[in-house]
């Protein structure tokens, strides 16, 4: 819980605001929320790694927990990517 509370809270909270600046049109946004995105994108694929090399991939806990890492690395590969890009920025402002 004390990983929660010190880690986890304040980073969706970084992510939402910046988020919001970036919709808001900062400049200085978007590559902030890239930066925090670097890091579920980072753990997610630590993760798939560490369970394609040593789980058994036939019981249902490991295939949910491979599809829900799978899943925020490629929502989190996306975000940085639509983030960076020329044409995001250029529409933002």
């Amino acid at each position: 819980m004390v990983f929660l509370s010190a880690f986890v809270m304040p980073f969706g909270v970084a992510l939402v605001r910046n988020g919001a600046k970036l919709l808001s049109g900062d400049p200085e946004a978007g590559p902030r929320l890239s930066q925090l995105l670097v890091v579920p994108a980072g753990l997610s694929g630590v993760a798939i790694g560490s369970i394609v090399a040593q789980a058994d991939l036939a019981t249902g806990g490991a295939q949910n927990q491979l599809a829900g890492f799978i899943t925020a690395f490629l929502a989190s590969a996306a975000a940085i990517a639509l983030t960076e890009a020329r044409s995001t920025k250029a529409y933002l402002g």
